[in-house]
């Protein structure tokens, strides 16, 4: 089993009856949506749901403490359509099941990839924030 997959099944246990590839595809796509152009880095993510009034609940997954949910309906608010679009097909899936899938595990990503409660101060690359959340999980 490949870090990616150990790494995915770690975080996303609540989904264990989800198959591993599944699993690697969406972290896979969160991690792309976090650094895509249009979301730019975390702390673009964090501007994005604060656009769509989510911003409590996104700087709830920064701080340390409990990391509250969102609907499908609100990630859509914040998410720019042709990126779950690309999610979706990713995935293999409609609009409506990325958005769900990802509704549940943004706040868990967004969560281990701030251990300290904070945004990190430079953007993050995809292999970093891979080897952040490895060293979460195996330190």
């Amino acid at each position: 089993m490949g870090i990616l997959e150990t790494v995915t099944k770690t975080m996303f246990s609540s989904t264990s009856d989800k198959p591993q590839t599944e699993q690697s595809g969406l972290l896979g796509g969160i991690l792309a949506l976090i650094n895509s152009p249009q979301i730019g880095g975390l702390q673009g993510l964090m501007d994005k749901f604060k656009a769509a009034g989510l911003g409590q609940a996104a700087e709830s997954w920064v701080a340390n403490g409990p990391n509250p949910p969102i609907t499908a309906d609100q990630l859509r608010k914040a998410i720019p359509a042709d990126q779950l679009s690309g999610i979706a097909k990713q995935l293999g899936t409609d609009v409506d099941g990325a958005s769900q899938q990802l509704a549940e595990s943004l706040p868990h990503v967004v969560d281990n990839l701030t251990p300290d409660g904070k945004l990190p101060a430079e953007e993050m690359d995809p292999a970093a924030m891979l080897a952040m959340l490895k060293q979460k999980f195996f330190g």
